[in-house]
């Protein structure tokens, strides 16, 4: 009887360990599956603040913005300005947050020929393994994602209101 009992206890414990096992690999996993999600919702609410500060400054100065500089905050003590609008944080300003390299640029002159009339923006993710979709969007406002490589105007829109990350 007592061998019996110290086999069952044995496979219990080998069936726990099991078990134990894989619930620490799945959830370890997922916390890294997790962590790229973040950043990819945490991307695609950027570009969707960005996009709103761009249509702002335009409705504001009657022109796209030079650069995100331009979107970002003026020095202390400085006032607001068509060089430093306010509408961002400093640090999404600097193109590089959240895992991801924002990156601006103006499209074309205008019929006028001083002013662009187009622009495009777009983010990548910064180093491997982070997130992998790629974002782009443009004066239509509409973002658009690639997994895996640079997203484009012809990239489909992209339809991450939350990330699933299951």
């Amino acid at each position: 009887m007592a061998s019996r009992q110290s086999r069952f206890r044995l496979f219990s414990t080998g069936i726990g360990s099991a078990f134990l096992v894989l619930l620490s690999l799945t959830v370890g996993c997922s916390l890294v599956k997790g962590h790229g999600c973040a950043l990819q919702d945490k991307a695609v609410t950027n570009m969707r603040v960005l996009t709103t500060a761009v249509i702002t400054y335009r409705d504001s100065y009657h022109a796209y913005p030079p650069t995100l500089a331009a979107l970002g905050p003026p020095p202390p003590g400085q006032p607001l300005s068509a060089q430093a609008a306010g509408y961002i944080t400093r640090e999404l300003s600097s193109g590089n947050h959240a895992g991801y390299l924002f990156r601006y640029s103006l499209k074309g002159p205008s019929r006028k020929g001083h002013e662009s009339e187009r622009y495009l923006m777009v983010a990548d993710p910064i180093g491997e393994g982070l997130g992998k979709h790629h974002y782009f969007t443009q004066e239509d406002a509409v973002i658009r994602s690639e997994e895996n490589h640079p997203a484009t105007a012809k990239s489909p829109p992209s339809n991450e209101d939350g990330c699933i990350c299951w």
